[in-house]
């Protein structure tokens, strides 16, 4: 049966109408059915309606964003890099260069935990009208505390309904560091942020002085060190000693090591700090030394139980090597009779997914007593440091990564991942 045909008018330019008539005739072929022909592969290939294309094309852009973001998600590293090589960033953390980014989140978490708790102690003390000197460490865990700290004051100020305290009481607070990008961190919000006294607002940064330690740059942690470094600590605690006092003001330390191992010390389990680079241990000796109460903090991949011999042995570490990030690691030793008062800052595992989770239960089991709870740590930011316990967050923000993807993040220093280390320092299995 024949297709019926119907007339069809076009309107086309004359010149184009001739030289196509022209070449169907030439041909013996006849312009209507040539042009049949034309019209059915543009039909087929335009047949799908715009708006189903506009459609599958959304469909397909918002399939392959959402699995770039993922991917990039869960590796983070390209961001961090990235923001580093451009310069950009927090106040402060650049100089760190590429060290920001190991244990970031961990140490962020525990950091922003600890400023908090720290704080309700220092609010406590401040209502005695006693002066707080919160001596602080180099490094990026005290980074990230004190970063955290100057963010936490101001919220605390301004959410407290009653306030425990008069702002003004925060004059009696000094911080004390040699931690270059941490002072930064501080006074660049503490300066930015303004709280209520009567009839006038006043800078956090114009309330708590920022005292920045003399000495010589130490460039691989961006720290002052150096005899005038442990001698200017040495000043402030004797000048502010000699004075007298009453209530007497009290020295807090924030410390932290480029590892702890969990040692016995005059009856008590308490982590070592292990350091190295000039002037870097003996600053820590010389924190400790005057400070009434120490608070030692780091991530939970940075803490082990062995010996820092086995350490350096397994790392290859030894104090002859040239390279000074081949050389081994020493103890910063512990000052008699400050066993009660030093005190450990981490974080534990919980989720029976954690490669950590059995070194976390290692680390819970050595140190004894410990407050995980947060009713119970909030219960003793009032104690005497005698009776405070060591101090663990929760943090199992990569329990549910894979094995492999979790190794990478708890164990961020390439020499620390093999099978063997994993065992023998994590008990990874």
């Amino acid at each position: 049966m024949s297709k019926k045909k119907v007339l069809l008018t076009l309107h086309i330019d004359q010149e184009l109408r001739d030289q196509f008539k022209t070449a169907t005739k030439s041909r013996g072929q006849d312009m209507s059915t040539v042009v049949e022909k034309m019209m059915g592969p543009w039909i087929e290939q335009h047949s799908t309606d715009p708006e189903m294309e506009r459609v599958q094309l959304d469909q397909a852009v918002t399939i392959l964003v959402k699995a770039v973001c993922a991917q990039l998600d869960a590796n983070r590293t390209w961001a961090t890099e990235a923001i580093l090589d451009a310069g950009m960033g927090l106040p402060g953390c650049g100089v760190f260069n590429k060290r920001i980014g190991h244990f970031s989140l961990e140490k962020q978490e525990c950091g922003r935990h600890f400023a908090r708790w720290l704080l309700c102690r220092i609010i406590g003390l401040l209502s005695q009208n006693r002066k707080v000197f919160l001596v602080c460490d180099s490094g990026t865990t005290v980074f990230w505390f004190l970063k955290a700290l100057g963010e936490l004051i101001n919220e605390y100020f301004k959410k407290s309904d009653p306030l425990p305290i008069h702002p003004e009481k925060l004059s009696l607070l000094t911080l004390v560091t040699n931690n270059i990008p941490g002072a930064e961190a501080f006074v660049a919000y503490a300066s930015q942020h303004p709280l209520p006294v009567p009839s006038k607002r006043v800078l956090i940064s114009d309330l708590i002085e920022c005292r920045l330690l003399a000495g010589l740059l130490l460039p691989e942690y961006v720290a002052l060190t150096g005899a005038d470094t442990d001698s200017d600590l040495e000043a402030v605690y004797t000048r502010i000693s000699t004075q007298r006092l009453k209530p007497a003001p009290v020295f807090i330390g924030v410390a932290t090591g480029n590892w702890l191992n969990i040692v016995p010390f005059e009856g008590k389990a308490l982590p070592q700090l292990l350091a190295r680079g000039r002037g870097h241990g003996p600053f820590k000796k010389k924190l400790l030394q005057v400070c009434d109460e120490v608070f030692v903090i780091a991530p939970l991949g940075k803490i082990f139980l062995k010996s820092v011999d086995e350490l350096n042995n397994k790392l290859r570490y030894s104090d002859s090597a040239a390279e000074s990030q081949l050389r081994s690691y020493e103890v910063v030793g512990m000052p008699e009779g400050k066993a009660t008062a030093i005190k450990l800052v981490s974080t534990y595992r919980d989720k029976i997914s954690s490669v950590m989770r059995n070194h976390s239960q290692d680390v819970r089991e050595a140190i004894g007593k410990f407050a995980a709870d947060p009713e119970r740590q909030q219960q003793q930011t009032s104690l005497p440091i005698e009776q405070v316990e060591h101090l663990l967050f929760k943090f199992d923000d990569f329990s549910d990564k894979s094995p492999e993807a979790q190794i990478e993040i708890e164990l961020p220093h390439q020499q620390t991942r093999t099978p063997e280390f994993e065992k023998l320092f994590f008990n990874i299995r």
